[in-house]
């Protein structure tokens, strides 16, 4: 997907917005005064509830592109909702929502929508652009853990039915690909 996104938005527009990581596993937080989003190796002063965790299982680099903020801006004419985020590497894309902000149980289901709405926005944008029919795609909200909704069934299934793409609410994601031998 890199060398598509690469061909189709530009080297410069891409990279500024991405990095590579080959680490076993590292996080993604959201700066709320920029609202753009960034990789953290190791947690320091952040709370492990407030960031995505990407676990490596293979070693092999998995991509981070900021989104919001950044990728798909007015700048450059979007002006759709979209995700905050997308980690992907030759298999698998992860479009990713962080909701961590949310305090209130009263705001869960709103933001949720919120969510919903902002993950498909980012994957019907993508479709538009590259092809991602050899992936394996996943959407994914992020909330506190105390709010997580149940995994209501009838959500996850309108949703694959709508985009055929997974949705789950969580805070990590794993990458198996091993190393070819």
């Amino acid at each position: 997907m890199l060398e598509q996104l690469i061909t189709v938005f530009g080297e410069e527009r891409v990279k500024k917005c991405l990095s590579s990581h080959n680490e076993t596993s590292f996080y993604v937080a959201e700066n709320l005064k920029t609202k753009r989003s960034y990789v953290l190796v190791a947690l320091n002063d952040i709370n492990e509830e407030e960031c995505f965790k990407v676990v490596n299982l293979g070693n092999q680099p998995v991509h981070f592109l900021a989104i919001d903020e950044c990728f798909l801006t007015e700048k450059y004419g979007y002006t759709d909702k979209k995700c905050d985020f997308i980690v992907f590497n030759d298999t698998k894309i992860c479009f990713v929502e962080l909701k961590t902000n949310v305090k209130r149980r009263n705001k869960v289901k709103e933001r949720l929508r919120t969510a919903k709405k902002q993950l498909a926005a980012t994957i019907n944008f993508f479709r538009e652009y590259i092809d991602l029919s050899s992936y394996q795609l996943e959407a994914i909200y992020v909330l506190r853990k105390k709010f997580y909704l149940a995994q209501r069934g009838e959500m996850k299934l309108d949703f694959y039915n709508t985009y055929e793409v997974t949705l789950e609410g969580t805070n990590t994601t794993t990458f198996n690909t091993r190393p070819k031998t």
